[in-house]
Order: C-alpha cells, then sequence, then structure tokens
C-alpha cells in the first residue's frame, strides 16, 4: 500500500511539471464566464500596458496576434521570452503581434524582467486576472494563435519551442482576411 502511494505521488509531481507553472486562480474565478474556445472569435477587453494606456485586440486588426500568458516566477515562461522576441522580431514586417499577457505581478516589477530581457513586444498587465480567466488559463505559460480575423485558431499549454511556433504562425500569416474583424 505504502508503494502505491508513493507512486500516486510521483506521478502527480511529474504531471504538475509537465504542466507548467499552475496558476493560484485563473478559470475557476468565474464559473458564469464563458471561456474563449478554438474556433471562436477572441474576446477583446481593454487592458493596461505596461508603457501606460489601454492596449486592445481590437487595435491590431488584420494582423496575426499570439497571446502569451506569462509570469517572471515561472521558469519556463522565462525560458521561452527569448524565442518570442525573436519570433516577433522575425515575423512582424509580415503582420505578427506578440501580445504578453502577464499574470498579476506589479509593473515594476514586470518592466524590470522585460527590460533585462529586451523584451520589445507588448505587454499586458493583467492584475485582476480578467484575460487569465477569460481565456481559460489554468498553468502558465499558455499561448493562444489568433488569425487576421480576429479568430482563436490554435492554442499551446506549456512552453512554446521554435519548431512549434513556426509551424502555428507560419500558415496564419500566409493566409489573406485583411478583412475588417467583425
Amino acid at each position: 500500500m505504502e508503494m502505491i502511494i508513493r507512486r500516486l505521488l510521483v506521478m502527480a509531481i511529474i504531471l504538475s511539471l509537465l504542466g507548467g507553472c499552475h496558476t493560484q486562480e485563473g478559470a475557476e474565478g468565474d464559473k458564469s464566464l464563458e471561456i474563449a474556445d478554438t474556433g471562436q472569435k477572441a474576446p477583446d477587453m481593454p487592458m493596461p500596458g505596461i508603457e501606460g494606456g489601454v492596449v486592445r485586440l481590437d487595435s491590431f486588426k488584420g494582423k496575426v496576434i499570439v497571446l502569451n500568458f506569462w509570469a517572471t516566477w515561472c521558469p519556463p515562461c522565462r525560458k521561452e521570452m527569448p524565442l518570442l522576441e525573436s519570433t516577433y522580431k522575425k515575423y512582424q514586417k509580415n503582420g505578427l503581434v506578440i501580445l504578453g499577457i502577464n499574470y498579476n505581478e506589479d509593473r515594476e516589477r514586470v518592466l524590470k524582467f522585460t527590460q533585462e530581457m529586451g523584451v520589445t513586444f507588448p505587454i499586458i498587465l493583467d492584475k485582476e486576472l480578467k484575460l487569465t480567466r477569460r481565456y481559460g488559463v489554468l498553468a502558465l505559460p499558455a499561448t493562444f494563435f489568433i488569425d487576421r480575423k480576429g479568430i482563436i485558431r490554435d492554442q499551446y499549454k506549456g512552453e512554446i519551442v521554435e519548431e512549434i511556433i513556426a509551424r502555428k504562425v507560419e500558415p496564419l500569416l500566409s493566409e489573406s482576411g485583411l478583412e475588417e474583424r467583425r
């Protein structure tokens, strides 16, 4: 019996490590909230940007958007940040926007981290976890791929690698769909 309990404990630890960094609140906060899913229009809500002002998805009409939910305390999030930055620089001229959605941290901490990492793509501060809940994020990092029409086309849970992000972004960039989002 003791051996079974040990094995279950080891399996639980391994599964939690494979899933990334777990959030404390995530989607459980509001059971009445409709969770965004693949094939649906990406929810748009005004959110504070790290540089001040408000950021909205609608301000990126006609662009392919990668939403990446992350935190400075999350090791896989920290590890993937240089890849997200290089992807942004590589495809920005083709219409790619990466939006980093920070999970519940203060502006100064996030600003210091992004400056140290050389991040140039827009960062949104999700202090009230509105976007985190709306997108159903339960573990970090989590990445959503939104086409030029504003539809969530794919999602990826956990640390993303170069091959995966290229495989998800390049087809979206090659699609037209420059007409206005509805």
